[in-house]
């Protein structure tokens, strides 16, 4: 291959390649890779991935990046990736592409995903000078092994040190070229249950494990259909689970004596895999079982769900590229793996739509192979003519307003007394503590801490704290939730918000309630548009306001530095949390807490503003931001 590309003709040759584990493994395709790229005179990589010497990644660089600096401070670079391995064959000839008569091509791999992976190698190769002249911006693209099954080169490449290379990266799963931010996570569990086989005809020797089996599916059913509709992400939806296969017993005149069977559980934004592992095994340690049952379980696969947020700068840059709103997918992808173990901003974009990969007879539009092959040059060539320099330093030039939610954006009368009264109570029954030893006066996590403080003074054995938190935070949900159902507005934040919204300012909410609460009580009260993060205590077990940890982990997420951002509350604690982070502050004053409450700070705040003074809040806001 010299001189322009053909994408029709690479992907005819990319799929001509088998590279379907076992059968064929995908070393074939990646040295066939390498030889076209070192022909070209690029850096080529091969990265062991433990699964043997004929399924190493492949990474080809723009340029070796110790031959001059990446730019901003070495990751800036933008990645293109593609798995390398198929699903097996629907047909024998499935190794054979051939093009019909409506411009598809057809053949393993044509979909998912070499259609895509042809597309953005054309666009790198057919403006080659231009790429490898500009050695301060590194350009990747990545080949990975073993995605279909395990993830493992993707994996391995998110824990190496070349993953710290790139900021941004293009995946080119089947989307219809339709830019997706996110999608859920997953988990796949297999739960073992052994009871005693006995002849049928005396049932009553024996312990059933089908049954038993049943009993746990069943009440996995109920416990998670009743908590799901309450989960559901603005941007992901609600939490999903299914039971794909279940296998017990030999024939009808045995009692079976044990059963197995395996569960999908996909996990939405604000859920995480432990939690999600935590929820199931209460349910099980819940079934009442007979002398001589048990039930097992073993996690097989467990992955994090990934989602960009709305103020993503490489987000909005493809977007409005392209000229579509992001949307999400179903199913798992590598994408899920770049993002939340390297933190690289990861669009899934690619030729081809979902519904034809996997499927017997795959095939893809020729048509829109070239379209994406236009769209992947344009990023390239936006990236190192710098208009990459827009999407990096975006959240440089933002600016960030974080929200205490209760008292500040909503009136929300929640019974702290009550929370803290059950709190108590199941504190003092479940650890036999001294009565007089808790006080309602104490904030929820003080509680906490000082009966593990007490524990540990007695010598006592430790508790499941991550158990007894979620108890706590349970009891204190359920107050929320009711507070929920009569809480209000505050008069005229909707006015602040907007104001700020059409200045530029990216919005979070920082709150003590449960991440889940907090977007509904912002649903309900026709606010939940404004804010790009929602951080509960959840998020931030035991290190909530005033704690630094629960305000960093905003800046974190949205990409912010201290000096870009500003702290509202009518809380002591808001603006205890704020200077400990180094932000400004600004306090919202009112019957509960005054003036003389937040005196302390007094050096460190920007502003302070009553409660009925809410049309001088965004002038103070932008004041504080030093936005005119």
């Amino acid at each position: 291959m010299t001189g322009l590309v053909d994408v029709d003709t690479l992907a005819r040759d990319l799929v001509s390649i088998p590279s379907d584990p076992p059968a064929h493994l995908e070393g074939d395709l990646i040295n066939w890779l390498r030889e076209m790229f070192e022909s070209r005179g690029l850096c080529c990589i091969n990265q062991p991935t433990g699964l043997g010497k004929f399924r190493e990644n492949l990474l080809v660089l723009s340029h070796d990046p110790g031959d001059a600096p990446s730019d901003l401070d070495g990751r800036g670079g933008l990645l293109f990736s593609a798995h390398a391995d198929v699903v097996p064959p629907g047909y024998a000839d499935a190794f054979d592409p051939w093009v019909d008569g409506a411009g598809f091509l057809h053949g393993r791999g044509a979909t998912d995903m070499k259609g895509g992976m042809a597309a953005f190698i054309a666009a790198f190769l057919n403006n080659l000078d231009a790429i490898t002249s500009r050695t301060d911006k590194l350009i990747g693209m990545l080949f990975t092994v073993d995605e279909e099954i395990t993830l493992t080169g993707a994996k391995v490449f998110a824990s190496s040190e070349y993953a710290g290379l790139f900021k941004n990266a293009i995946l080119p799963e089947p989307t219809s070229m339709q830019p997706v931010r996110g999608h859920k996570g997953v988990m796949f569990v297999r739960y073992d249950v052994h009871g005693k086989s006995a002849h049928a005809a005396m049932p009553e020797l024996g312990i059933n494990a089908i049954t038993i089996a049943m009993d746990l599916y069943y009440a996995i059913e109920n416990g998670l259909s009743t908590v799901f509709a309450e989960r559901v992400h603005p941007v992901l939806g609600p939490p999903t689970f299914n039971i794909g296969a279940m296998h017990g017993g030999e024939r009808a005149n045995i009692v079976p004596g044990s059963c197995y069977f395996l569960f999908d559980r996909r996990i939405t934004g604000g859920e995480t895999v432990e939690d999600s592992i935590a929820e199931l095994d209460n349910i099980a340690r819940s079934i009442h079982l007979p002398d001589g049952a048990s039930i097992t379980s073993q996690v097989i696969h467990a992955e994090e769900p990934y989602c960009l947020e709305d103020v993503d700068p490489f987000l909005k840059h493809v977007c409005d590229m392209i000229g579509v709103e992001p949307s999400i997918m179903n199913g798992y992808t590598e994408a899920g793996i770049y993002y939340n173990k390297a933190g690289i901003s990861t669009i899934i974009l690619g030729p081809g739509g979902i519904e034809g990969a996997h499927v017997i007879d795959e095939k893809v539009s020729t048509q829109e192979l070239r379209d994406a092959t236009a769209v992947y040059e344009k990023l390239m060539l936006d990236y190192i003519n710098n208009d990459e320099q827009a999407w990096i330093v975006a959240r440089k030039i933002k600016k960030l307003a974080i929200f205490d939610m209760d008292g500040t954006l909503v009136n929300f009368a929640i019974d702290s007394n009550a929370v803290r009264s059950d709190a108590i109570k199941y504190l003092i029954e479940t650890l036999s503590i001294p009565d007089d030893l808790l006080d309602v006066s104490y904030p929820t996590t003080e509680l906490m801490a000082k009966t593990k403080a007490y524990l540990q003074q007695e010598n006592r054995d430790e508790p499941d704290w991550n158990e007894i938190r979620a108890v706590v935070y349970k009891i204190a949900e359920l107050y929320e939730d009711k507070a929920a159902e009569v809480s209000t507005p505050i008069a005229g934040i909707e006015n602040v918000l907007a104001d700020l919204e059409g200045s530029g300012v990216i919005m979070a909410v920082c709150t003590f309630n449960s991440t889940r609460n907090a977007l509904n009580v912002l649903k309900r009260n026709g606010i939940d548009q404004f804010f790009s993060s929602v951080v509960g205590r959840d998020k931030v077990p035991d290190k909530t306001k005033p704690n630094p940890a629960h305000g960093q982990y905003i800046l974190e997420e949205l990409g912010f530095n201290p000096e870009q951002a500003c702290m509202i509350g009518d809380h002591p604690n808001d603006i205890q949390m704020a200077v400990a982070l180094g932000i400004k502050g600004i306090a919202i004053t009112s019957e509960r807490h005054g003036a003389s409450d937040f005196a302390r700070f007094e050096d460190c705040l920007s502003a302070i503003v009553g409660d009925n003074e809410y049309d001088l809040l965004a002038s103070a806001i932008k004041h504080a931001l030093d936005i005119s």
